[in-house]
């Protein structure tokens, strides 16, 4: 669990009233032509060092055959690029160095938490449709639009808050800014369990659960289920 969340312009006001002479303005332009620099530098294709750490790209995805193309954004076998970065060992040490922790019991209790996931063909009859949706590997299969209840813990969220909500990610594959395709309709929400219709413009594949809800200070809560969904 995190003390804070430092934006950018946090950041650059720290930087400013440390052990320096630069201003504001000129502290936030060396940080945009910074980003700016590595983004472009990056998507050229190099591999870039800095203090902190390094900048490049990799291939992801699969293929059928080995004389498939490769093309970025294809979403069947989940082809496209992925930004890495990794950390400087000297920058990490120096970091961890001064790290000082104390445990906190509550902090996993408030986090979103889905047990179960379990398509419904009959709302009385849960069991049997949760041991026929199940294939191999533990994967659940559902249909395009099908009806479905998640259980589980501080599952509540608002609707209305399009940053909220159950989210269906690919399993593998996923695109670095990749926010999810999200469920717009829920029949019933409530902590330990949530009544929705899968996204019906879903496309068939294998997808990864989660759940996202804010708390009253605004601070993002995420949580994941084990087992995967596919769908079609």
């Amino acid at each position: 669990m995190h003390q804070k969340i430092i934006d950018c312009n946090e950041l650059i006001a720290i930087m400013s009233a440390a052990r320096t002479t630069v201003s504001k303005p000129d502290i936030a332009a060396v940080v945009t032509l910074l980003t700016e620099t590595i983004s472009s530098l990056v998507s050229d294709g190099n591999f870039v060092k800095t203090p902190l750490g390094d900048f490049y790209l990799t291939a992801v995805g699969t293929a059928d055959s080995e004389g498939e193309p490769f093309i970025p954004n294809r979403f069947a076998n989940g082809q496209g690029f992925r930004l890495r970065f990794r950390p400087d060992r000297s920058a990490e040490k120096v970091m961890i160095r001064s790290v000082t922790v104390k445990r906190d019991d509550e902090a996993g209790k408030r986090l979103p938490c889905i047990s179960r996931f379990i398509p419904l063909h009959g709302i009385h009859a849960e069991k049997t449709d949760e041991l026929n949706s199940v294939v191999g590997d533990g994967v659940v299969r559902v249909d395009q639009g099908c009806i479905c209840r998640l259980k589980g813990r501080t599952l509540g969220f608002d609707p209305a808050d399009e940053h909220c909500g159950v989210f269906f990610l690919p399993a593998r594959g996923r695109i670095v800014g990749d926010t999810g395709i999200r469920c717009e309709f829920y029949i019933s929400i409530k902590p330990g369990s949530i009544i929705l219709q899968l996204p019906p413009g879903i496309e068939p594949g294998v997808y990864r659960l989660e759940l996202r809800s804010v708390t009253k200070a605004g601070t993002l809560r995420t949580g994941s289920m084990q087992q995967t969904i596919r769908v079609g």
